[in-house]
Order: C-alpha cells, then sequence, then structure tokens
C-alpha cells in the first residue's frame, strides 16, 4: 500500500464566531496631516516582496489572481463602459488608481484598455517586477501607465489635491494595518462622481476553510501565510463604513466564487448573500457636487 500523507489539522480560531469588526466608524473630517499613520504592516510587504519573481507566472504562485483577473475587469467595465464595442479604448479619458498593484497584473489590463494607471504599491520588489514587465509592450510606455513605490497616506500628505476619477483596491484590505484610515484615504484621493472597486474576503468559517485550511495547507493553491484570518472584513461591516459616510454611496456588493471544475471565478448576482460569505467585490461611488441651476431669461 503507498504510504499515508499527514493532512493538516483543521485548526478554526476560536474567536471565531466572537471576532470584533476591524472597520471603525468614519470620521466626516478632513484627515489631518498628524493622523497619517502608516497603514502598511511590513510583514505583509516583506511576504509579497518574496513572491515578486513569480508574479507573472500564471501557473505559479500567483495562478489564482490571473485567473481572477478578468472577472476583476469584467466587474469595472460592467460600470464604466457598459456598452464596449470590440476593438475600442473604452476606458480612454479614465484616469485610475489600482492601490496594492503587485506585478501590474490588473494595472496592464486597464491600461491597455485605455486608462491611464498609476500603480501604487508598498512593495518595492512587486514594483520593480510590474516596471521590467510594462517595458516589454511599448504600447505601454507612451505615459499611460506608471509605477509608483509608495503608500496611500504619502500619496495624501504629498499631493492633497490630487484626485483619480477611479481607484481599484483589489485583495489589499485585508493586508493593511487600519482598514478604516486606509478606506479614508481612498475615499479622499477620489474623485466626485469617481467609482471606487474593492475586492476582500469575508471573516467567516467558509472563509477560513476555503482560503487558510484548503488554498493555504492542504492543496498549496497559495503560498501558506499569506492570509490572517482575523484581518478579514464582512460585506455589511464594509456597507456600514461606507453608509455612515455622507459622500459616499454603495453601488453593489457581489460575492465571487471560484468554480474549480471550469477553472476560473463567477461573479455572482447582487443579493445572493450565500455567495458572499468568502470572496467578495464592493462597488461605491463618490458623490458629485450639485448641478448648478440656470436661470432662464423669460
Amino acid at each position: 500500500m503507498p504510504p499515508r500523507i499527514p493532512l493538516p489539522a483543521l485548526r478554526i480560531p476560536g474567536t471565531l464566531h466572537h471576532a470584533r469588526p476591524l472597520l471603525s466608524r468614519p470620521s466626516h473630517m478632513p484627515i489631518p496631516q498628524h493622523h497619517l499613520h502608516s497603514t502598511l504592516n511590513q510583514e505583509e510587504i516583506s511576504h509579497f516582496d518574496s513572491l515578486a519573481q513569480t508574479w507573472w507566472d500564471p501557473h505559479g504562485e500567483s495562478r489564482m489572481l490571473h485567473l481572477m483577473n478578468p472577472t476583476r475587469v469584467r466587474l469595472i467595465l460592467d460600470h464604466l463602459a457598459p456598452s464596449l464595442v470590440e476593438g475600442t479604448e473604452p476606458l480612454k479619458g479614465k484616469r485610475i488608481l489600482d492601490v496594492g498593484c503587485g506585478g501590474g497584473v490588473l494595472s496592464e489590463s486597464l491600461a491597455r484598455l485605455g486608462a491611464t494607471v498609476q500603480g501604487l504599491d508598498g512593495s518595492p520588489m512587486a514594483i520593480k517586477v510590474a516596471k521590467g514587465h510594462a517595458r516589454r509592450s511599448p504600447e505601454l510606455m507612451d505615459g499611460r501607465l506608471d509605477y509608483v513605490n509608495s503608500t496611500t497616506e504619502k500619496l495624501v500628505l504629498e499631493k492633497p489635491t490630487k484626485q483619480y476619477s477611479v481607484i481599484t483596491a483589489m485583495e489589499i484590505l485585508e493586508h493593511v494595518d487600519n482598514p478604516s484610515l486606509f478606506l479614508s484615504h481612498l475615499t479622499s484621493l477620489l474623485a466626485p462622481n469617481g467609482y471606487l472597486f474593492l475586492s476582500t474576503i469575508s471573516r467567516t468559517p467558509l472563509s477560513y476553510l476555503l482560503t487558510i485550511f484548503a488554498a493555504e495547507h492542504l492543496l498549496r493553491m497559495v503560498p501558506v501565510g499569506t492570509h490572517s484570518w482575523k484581518k478579514y472584513i464582512n460585506p455589511e461591516e464594509l456597507r456600514g463604513w461606507f453608509e455612515a459616510r455622507e459622500e459616499m454611496d454603495v453601488v453593489e456588493v457581489r460575492g465571487v466564487i471560484y468554480v474549480p471544475w471550469e477553472g476560473k471565478w463567477r461573479t455572482m448576482h447582487p443579493g445572493e448573500k450565500w455567495a458572499e460569505g468568502c470572496n467578495y467585490f464592493l462597488v461605491a461611488r463618490k458623490k458629485g457636487a450639485a448641478e448648478p441651476q440656470v436661470e432662464v431669461q423669460a
């Protein structure tokens, strides 16, 4: 008989049903400069630095990221360019900040669709890889794609008036310290009428089973240590954070599930709560200035 391979023990955290929400209620006041503490977690940065060289390997440790990318792009296009015409640049004229861009998988996709994209990441190795990969495509070197090794708080501090029509923060919220402050940075960098696209993971028994026990330890689909269950944020917590801000509207929340027999991710319909138990998208929009009333001469 073949030798038995020991399986990792399923150790669900004891605080699973009693974990406190990570998001504090947002303040409606501007962010004071002395409160711009770093949301960067150095352990997380070191972890992703070590993975940087494999970022563009679609069969390597970033495989699930590559598989999810078409789903993320489709979600963005559904809101920004619903009448997509084949062969056009539907995002032309959009100024996008891709926060937590990593090696540039999403940033490049958005730039190829016509957007002017700035990729932002706290990992110097990831930014080095992103710049190196972009140089292989001359069409991306016309000024439409730029990468910066920095943080949202530094961007807010150094360029307080700079704003973007679109901000993406995909699979990053569960890796930062002080997520409430991080979200405040994002909303301050978002222009009126601008869209914010987020993806993250719910803090549920299902998410622990799928993203840590199965994906990290059992199937080795992602490196061990990539996720920390206690940093996951539930959809109702994230929605509540935005609903407490007068200038923000939640457009929709959608669960996204990986279908292994299809080898791809599938975005579910809004309102399907069962699908929000693990990975999910949240789309928010910043309210614009009131339209000026035009006085009509009699």
